[in-house]
């Protein structure tokens, strides 16, 4: 019987956390859809973070301008996810176009940790 007031705060602290407040997930856990499920990624513009309308990068409600000067469609597309390098050729195909337009060396197309690696 020594043992029961022990259960009872075991059992007062575990219902306790039970009727906690929940938490919502932040925007960053929310998994990015497969890269080579994105029909298009952005207009390919290059654009400049100063320019807080974006409307360069087109008409897209979630238009971001990746790595300050590449145009995506939505964050998400930017850092889209993959289970193999192969799903990353589209997205690699779209950065390395611009990439070379700018005078850039272009991306490879691999796939990291579950996102294709590279920023724009």
């Amino acid at each position: 019987m020594t043992h029961f007031p022990r259960l009872l705060l075991l059992l007062a602290v575990a219902l306790s956390a039970c009727t906690g407040a929940t938490e919502t997930p932040d925007a960053a856990s929310i998994t990015p859809p497969l890269c080579s499920k994105v029909a298009s990624f952005g207009n390919g513009a290059t654009c400049s973070v100063q320019d807080p309308t974006l409307a360069v990068c087109g008409a897209a409600a979630k238009r971001t301008c990746a790595s300050g000067w590449l145009c995506f469609d939505a964050p998400e597309y930017a850092s889209c996810g993959c289970a193999t390098d192969g799903d990353c050729d589209g997205r690699s195909a779209y950065v390395n176009a611009a990439r070379t337009a700018a005078k850039k060396a272009p991306l490879n197309s691999k796939c990291v940790q579950g996102r294709c690696s590279g920023q724009p």
